[in-house]
């Protein structure tokens, strides 16, 4: 919901009482997905603030859509200063849901696709470690895990190893596509070398 024809601003509550009952009429669950664009390890003046009042007007928009959740990220991090953008991020995280637990929505945490060794930008939590770290540094009923299978496929533990490390109890949420193995796609199933079968099986 960040641009037309969706903006976060044009939701009033005719377009939300519109959708909520559409929802209702349909069996439609419906949740929302913050855009992984923005940083939610953001440090700079002002952008700090911008940063929390778009997290809060998430779980705000959620609780007018009788969205059932909402998917946040951990941000990203430039080589360098990785150390003070992870405790940011996760300093953050924990306002968000904090605001969402007064609010009752409940929030997804995504595992990220990780980027080449030598690139210059990495996603949070893009690894195993990290994102186990994020889980015990933010402990609610309020925040679970949104697994994407597809960036886990990649990572040398691949999607076994995310589901065995992770343990399946945080899971609320598991995304699904394909991808090459190789690097970040978003592939159409049976287009790329996810093995769906043994997905399928360590998920259930």
């Amino acid at each position: 919901t960040d641009i037309a024809p969706n903006a976060l601003e044009s939701f009033d509550e005719a377009r939300c009482a519109a959708i909520r009952d559409a929802c209702a009429t349909n069996n439609i669950h419906l949740g929302l997905h913050t855009l992984s664009g923005v940083n939610v390890a953001e440090i700079s003046p002002f952008l700090r603030e911008a940063t929390d009042a778009y997290l809060k007007a998430y779980v705000d928009l959620a609780k007018k859509l009788n969205a059932e959740w909402v998917v946040v990220h951990g941000g990203y991090h430039f080589t360098g200063c990785k150390e003070i953008r992870k405790q940011a991020s996760v300093d953050r995280l924990k306002r968000i849901v904090e605001y969402a637990e007064q609010k009752d929505v409940l929030l997804q945490l995504e595992n990220l696709n990780s980027e080449p060794a030598l690139a210059e930008v990495h996603y949070m939590p893009d690894t195993l470690e990290d994102t186990v770290w994020y889980f015990d540094q933010i402990q609610s009923d309020h925040l679970k895990w949104a697994f994407t299978i597809n960036h886990a496929h990649y990572d040398a533990i691949g999607i076994a190893g995310f589901v065995d490390g992770m343990g399946m109890d945080r899971c609320d949420e598991v995304r699904v596509a394909d991808n090459n193995g190789e690097y970040e796609l978003h592939m159409h199933p049976g287009t790329g070398t996810v093995d769906f079968v043994d997905m399928f099986r360590r998920i259930e």
